[in-house]
């Protein structure tokens, strides 16, 4: 055997060294990331667990016990700063909820962020298939359920700019909404001359609210009284849209007893007008309805076509989520909606709150005839803040510190206006956004939801020029050490 021989042969045993050491590394660093990704420990070290979901989400995500799929339907775009902002959290937000949902539950929640310009086919298939009409779209699914999220409802606001990101309660509650066995239908009375889900008019019609609700699932009906000895088992509300007539005392009186025999919901929707027969069952809940017209002369309070713009809103549920969102309501001449705790059956078990509010410059008004001048009259008319929309709940609590289940339950919500959904107005958003709420918080949905926004802020770190040294000295010196370890190894071994 020649000194060739043993060199080609010593080189063949070296190359193949390397080679097994490529890929011993290789398996290495594959068993490394497999264990990674298997078993790993997070911690959110920020003041304010910016990182981390809540407690009560992380609860709910363990319990999932259906498939969702949730769908971002929205273009990224570089240049829009909050295009960037919405897309980010988004992301942080729901790379958390999946994975949750995948180490500690069922892996039950699946996440597909798409880009309507680069992924246009796969955006059209999804928005088809749920029949979705708008391009940026954020949709919760599961099997035929659905809730589509609006990007606004996702952060509270202050003078026009974000102040909270509440995405986790958002999506949380839209998970429970399609997961949960609920099969509650809204219907809307019919026979009193009321409003028509299926009208096209623009004034009286309702057609473009029966999409809006059917997109975002909820299921949507009519009932007349007349026919029914009482209301369905499976509503979860009943909407009461500008009734034209006066409601007999038997149908009255189906509505009384859907609300304290069945715990019912009601939701009514008053124009001015004439009495409405239902103003004996609103007072028996704390709610008057007044006959008079809230008029307003202040010029921040009526829009360019003559509608009443309602700034003020209060502390409850409905209330304050449209506020917080900063946005205005749009109405025709609403009526006043009054509390009246002291005239109810049995005020002791009510929880009475004041929804709306006209303005200070606002009253209402007790003649309101073609011709006449308007004008506020003391005495006869009611100075403003007028209340316009009332919501009444039945329940009581103990002096030990615990609800009474025995009267825990039914809801009755007025609001002194019902043109603000139709079709010529409910396209504004904080119409829609109103009715919304008001419909979600008659059908208990999300209460159970309690979930901070978290600030929307960014970090600044301020240095002296020192510490911007020595933060350098820290950050380069050990690569340093390490390249020069490096060169003196290898001059070693040459």
């Amino acid at each position: 055997m020649t000194t060739r021989d043993d060199f080609r042969r010593t080189n063949r045993g070296r190359r193949l060294n390397a080679a097994i050491q490529v890929l011993l590394c290789l398996s290495l660093i594959g068993a490394i990331n497999y264990l990674g990704a298997r078993f790993f420990e997070r911690s959110d070290l920020t003041e304010d667990r910016k990182f981390s979901l809540a407690p009560e989400t992380e609860a709910y995500l363990s319990s999932i016990d259906k498939p969702v799929d949730i769908f971002i339907i929205i273009p990224e775009i570089e240049s829009d700063d909050t295009n960037r902002r919405v897309i980010r959290d988004l992301k942080k937000l729901l790379s958390n909820i999946e994975l949750y949902s995948r180490t500690e539950g069922d892996g039950h929640v699946h996440v597909e962020f798409i880009d309507v310009f680069q992924e246009r086919n796969r955006a059209r298939e999804i928005l088809g298939r749920y029949g979705i009409t708008t391009q940026n779209s954020i949709l919760i699914t599961s099997g035929d359920r659905l809730k589509q999220v609006s990007i606004d409802s996702l952060y509270t606001f202050e003078n026009g700019k974000m102040r909270g990101f509440r995405g986790e309660s958002e999506f949380l509650s839209g998970i429970l909404q399609v997961t949960r066995q609920n099969d509650s239908v809204v219907y809307f009375l019919t026979g009193q001359g009321e409003f028509s889900l299926s009208s096209v008019d623009p004034l009286t019609g309702l057609s473009r609210l029966q999409s809006f609700l059917r997109e975002r699932g909820m299921k949507v009906e009519t009932i007349e009284l007349t026919n029914y000895a009482r209301i369905p088992e499976d509503a979860g509300a009943v909407v009461i849209p500008a009734p034209a007539t006066r409601f007999r005392e038997r149908e009255a009186s189906l509505l009384r007893d859907y609300l304290n025999e069945e715990n019912g919901s009601i939701l009514a929707l008053l124009e001015p007008g004439e009495e409405t027969g239902l103003e004996k069952l609103a007072l028996e809940w704390g709610i008057q309805i007044d006959d008079r017209i809230v008029v307003d002369v202040g010029p921040d309070f009526q829009s360019a076509t003559g509608d009443l713009i309602i700034r003020d809103f209060t502390d409850h549920p409905v209330g304050s989520f449209i506020r917080n969102m900063g946005v205005t309501v749009l109405f025709g001449l609403p009526r006043p909606i009054l509390p009246a705790l002291e005239e109810a059956r049995n005020p002791d078990t009510l929880k009475l709150e004041t929804l709306l509010l006209s303005s200070p410059q606002s009253w209402a008004e007790s003649e309101l005839r073609p011709g006449s001048t308007i004008s506020y009259e003391e005495g006869d008319d009611l100075k403003g803040p007028v209340p316009i929309a009332v919501a009444s709940q039945r329940k009581a609590d103990t002096s030990f510190g615990f609800a009474l289940s025995a009267v825990e339950g039914g809801r009755f919500l007025a609001i002194g206006n019902a043109d603000f959904i139709t079709n010529s107005r409910i396209d504004a958003f904080g119409n829609r956004l109103l009715f919304l709420s008001a419909l979600n918080w008659c059908m208990d949905v999300g209460d159970d939801i309690n979930i901070a926004a978290k600030d929307v802020r960014g970090y600044m770190i301020i240095l002296s020029q020192s510490e911007l040294r020595n933060l350098l000295f820290w950050l380069i010196g050990p690569a340093a050490v390490l390249v020069l370890i490096g060169i003196f190894v290898a001059i070693i071994r040459r």
